[in-house]
């Protein structure tokens, strides 16, 4: 951006300083704007449960049909990845981030088998989505999720759309619930849904993670909405 741009509104000229920060880490791609109706299309459903008992993660993805989906679970938060979350200390109820962590894992676990195509994301956490929606979030734990998810996004060409889904309509609330892991797995072998192990995703997730920085949008963000919606 030249001289010529000091003349825009300061949050204009923010916002777009932040998107150029965004496409330059991807000098060798091209999107194609207003493509969205020309993709595959297919639904996500995610979801994270937080108990005293325990704390889960899954998610569900329908492509073609409700009798062909993939899923994954976790019964319990990969002590790795605690460190990207808000200590139970600190924060006696982490539901949010804990729903911003199932998308992420999702979109790191399927995000190749998804690329190029339109993902609508089925939460029912409104605070995640919102989160996921804006890109930030005055919470850093959940700034730092989101702009990973979109990171993820745009390296997969994967164009998404969010949005709420209650939680009685949520089937990947099954997934996210170790105790209701039998009733997943009838499901699932009902219907012939593949299940994929998390896993090998962990270590890969969690060197990206270390490689940004504790706000991933970093100065710009701040700058931007100084820590507020607008």
């Amino acid at each position: 951006m030249g001289p010529a741009d000091k003349g825009l509104p300061r949050r204009l000229r923010m916002a777009l300083l932040w998107w150029v920060e965004i496409l330059s880490s991807f000098p060798d791609k091209e999107f194609a704007w207003g493509s969205a109706h020309k993709r595959p299309v297919k639904d996500v459903f995610t979801d994270a449960s937080a108990e005293n008992r325990w704390e889960g993660l899954g998610g569900v993805v329908y492509h073609g049909s409700s009798q062909s989906a993939w899923t994954y679970r976790l019964d319990t938060v990969p002590a790795e990845l605690e460190v990207f979350l808000p200590s139970k200390d600190m924060q006696k109820v982490r539901i949010a981030q804990l729903e911003m962590l199932a998308v992420l894992i999702f979109v790191r676990l399927f995000g190749l088998r998804l690329q190029g195509s339109y993902v609508r994301f089925h939460i029912d956490n409104l605070s995640a989505m919102y989160c996921l929606i804006n890109g930030y979030s005055s919470n850093p734990f959940m700034a730092r999720i989101s702009g990973e998810v979109w990171m993820l996004l745009l390296s997969h060409n994967i164009c998404p759309w969010f949005q709420y889904v209650p939680s009685k309509l949520n089937v990947a609330d099954i997934f996210s619930r170790p105790d209701k892991k039998v009733e997943g797995r009838r499901l699932a072998h009902g219907r012939q849904w593949r299940s994929f192990s998390v896993g090998p995703i962990i270590a890969p997730l969690v060197t990206r993670l270390q490689q940004r920085p504790a706000v991933v949008w970093g100065e710009l963000q701040s700058r931007l909405y100084d820590g507020r919606r607008p």
